[in-house]
């Protein structure tokens, strides 16, 4: 205890490369100026001196940042020219991700994050870059969670992504529409590249007027196959060996091929469940769950996945055997019939709107007619998909059109709730319930629209929150 230590020495070579990157477009402007102002060896001199006030200012930076371990606490400093120090009880911590990029691989290291859920920031409030051994055993100090290979093997509530999962997962989720995003970044990529460097005009000769309806009709099937192989391919590469378990009352989430991923954190600290569905999941009834715990899923581009892709059936399944204690079993109050006029109307007041202006300014404009059957079936999904329902200990929300989310939250996470409607909501006897939780997002606010106002203010009045 109280032996100091620090990032790893490569956490220093991380730092150096992102200030550089970071700030690429200022060094060459810099530099071009000063090789206009001044002669070759003065330019070099002052570069030198730039280069090596960075590596001093980065070294110090690595070098003061540093952590200890008391009884029952993790305590950090770090600084250059103000000192900072944070002490973590171990009891506080609620969240340890531990993940892995393929350079840290090849050199055998990890990064650590702790989050208490305690502090009001996007960011962690404790990332270390250690040897992998290391990590892992302040990940289980920290959470008490030695776990046994042997005891692991005989687990039999561990869910585990199968390739078929990943699969069906790759085709309902979004990751097509990326996928084809990726292909037009290629496509202007190569299209700039060539004209500007190798003065060659490779899409010059696509006149699209010279296609048939039949070449154009194959050209898009094509895209579409390589965008559907693109996605499955970063499927099956973020959520690689993807596997799902509870430990010695510990949640642990582990995934990912080249940058691996593993959570481990206190299952008492789960603060609520996003059930998520796409159109296409809705179809096929397939859903994706999340969790609202602080400290997972708060950095770019990631979600606080619990399983990717999963069945009505499955659901249930894993609820009961990792987290019984989400399992809703309370009245579920849907939206009634004339809260179907209000999802619709104001859809159709806007689409009529859009179709009036397209067709004034378009010769195509007619074509904008056909949002008015999309603008009818999200307004009735909406209106299927709204509902609510309270426990004596959790309180569901379900919302959304083509995107449907259903939550289910502990009441003690639920800051408030709040009550609101307009004139002719009022006039129907609907209105907007509000709930205010505090999760990643630091305030998240869930609204279910068009619900029975005399059902929802009984249901507020049993709580203790208004």
């Amino acid at each position: 205890m109280n032996n100091i230590e620090r990032n790893h020495i490569f956490q220093l070579f991380s730092l150096l490369f992102n200030i550089l990157f970071k700030n690429i477009i200022f060094f060459v402007l810099g530099f071009n100026y000063l090789f206009k102002k001044f002669d070759v060896y003065e330019s070099l001199i002052i570069i030198l001196i730039c280069l090596v006030s960075i590596l001093v200012i980065s070294f110090i930076s690595w070098y003061n940042c540093f952590f200890y371990l008391k009884e029952s606490s993790i305590v950090l400093k770090k600084g250059v020219f103000s000192i900072t120090k944070r002490e973590i009880p171990f009891e506080k911590v609620n969240t340890v991700d531990i993940s892995q990029n393929i350079i840290q691989k090849i050199f055998n290291l990890s990064q650590i994050k702790i989050d208490t859920g305690t502090v009001k920031t996007s960011k962690s409030e404790l990332s270390l870059l250690l040897k992998s051994y290391r990590a892992k055993e302040l990940k289980n100090l920290l959470l008490n969670n030695e776990i046994n290979s042997d005891e692991l093997e005989k687990n039999n509530n561990i869910f585990k992504l199968n390739s078929k999962d990943l699969l069906i997962y790759s085709l309902t989720s979004n990751t097509i529409l990326n996928g084809i995003g990726i292909i037009f970044i290629l496509y202007n990529f190569v299209d700039d590249y060539i004209n500007n460097i190798l003065d060659i005009d490779l899409f010059s000769k696509l006149n699209i007027t010279n296609f048939s309806f039949i070449k154009i009709i194959f050209g898009l099937l094509f895209i579409l196959s390589i965008s559907v192989i693109l996605a499955i391919i970063k499927s099956f590469i973020k959520y690689y060996n993807f596997k799902v378990f509870v430990e010695k009352n510990k949640l642990n989430i582990s995934y990912g091929l080249f940058n691996k991923k593993n959570y481990s954190f206190q299952i008492n600290k789960i603060k609520g469940l996003h059930i998520k569905q796409n159109l296409t999941m809705q179809l096929f009834n397939l859903r994706t769950i999340e969790i609202e715990s602080i400290g997972y899923g708060d950095e770019d581009d990631e979600k606080a996945i619990l399983f990717p892709i999963i069945n009505l059936n499955s659901q249930k399944e894993i609820i009961n055997n990792l987290m019984p204690f989400f399992n809703f079993r309370g009245n579920i109050y849907k939206s009634e019939k004339p809260a179907l006029f209000r999802f619709i109307f104001k859809k159709l007041v806007f689409v009529s709107l859009i179709i009036s202006v397209s067709i004034y300014f378009s010769q195509y404009g007619y074509f904008s007619i056909l949002l008015i059957p999309i603008s009818l079936i999200l307004g009735y999904m909406q209106y299927k998909n709204s509902a609510v329902g309270i426990s004596n200990d959790l309180v569901f929300m379900s919302r959304n059109g083509f995107n449907k989310v259903q939550s289910i939250v502990k009441l003690n996470a639920a800051q408030s709730f709040e009550i609101s409607y307009s004139y002719f909501q009022r006039l129907k006897g609907l209105c907007n319930l509000n709930t205010n939780i505090f999760s990643n997002n630091f305030g998240n606010n869930i609204k279910v629209s068009n619900l029975n106002y005399n059902l929802v203010n009984k249901i507020i009045n049993k709580t203790n929150l208004n």
